[in-house]
């Protein structure tokens, strides 16, 4: 890969506006950890400025692994973005003072090497109105079917082509 270069976010949300089937799963990476609260925040506000700058407030949601961060956005932006959340709540990093569940859009009930929610747990979440995802624990067909049968509206992966193939094979994706 040796002189590629690697667009800004700017230059991504330029390349990817005129795919508006799109929606966008954005992960936020920098963490308000003790002593870098400030950049933690400052990245946050300057990329959701650009998510509304883009046109892109209903194409995206808003993940990430601090808790603080996500009620952060709460509080500050109420349920303007929707945010990807993770159960249970003890997977969360950071104290907090509001649930979680309260404002998510929604939750990703399991992962790899992590806790797998049981399928009663997806119908409570989605009885708050959250959707129960699954995430990077869904890698081959037998992870895909404990996700459908555990009632996963949503898939986050790390081999799309995979997941995306088995689940055309079952007639759940076009």
């Amino acid at each position: 890969y040796r002189g590629c270069r690697i667009p800004s976010f700017a230059e991504f949300m330029d390349y990817i506006k005129d795919f508006p089937e799109m929606t966008l799963d954005l992960e936020l990476k920098e963490y308000p950890v003790e002593g870098h609260e400030e950049i933690a925040y400052s990245v946050c506000d300057r990329v959701l400025k650009i998510v509304d700058d883009y046109g892109f407030t209903d194409r995206v949601v808003i993940n990430s692994w601090s808790a603080p961060l996500n009620e952060y956005i709460y509080k500050k932006y109420g349920k303007k973005y929707r945010q990807h959340v993770y159960y249970p709540v003890t997977k969360h990093r950071g104290d907090i003072s509001e649930d979680p569940y309260s404002y998510a859009f929604c939750a990703c009930m399991f992962g790899e090497n992590e806790y797998i929610a049981k399928p009663e747990e997806f119908t409570e979440m989605a009885a708050k109105g959250v959707e129960p995802w699954a995430g990077a624990g869904v890698k081959d067909e037998e992870s895909v079917d404990r996700a459908i049968a555990c009632g996963a509206t949503l898939i986050t992966c790390n081999n799309p082509d995979v997941i995306l193939a088995l689940l055309r094979k079952k007639g759940k994706h076009a």
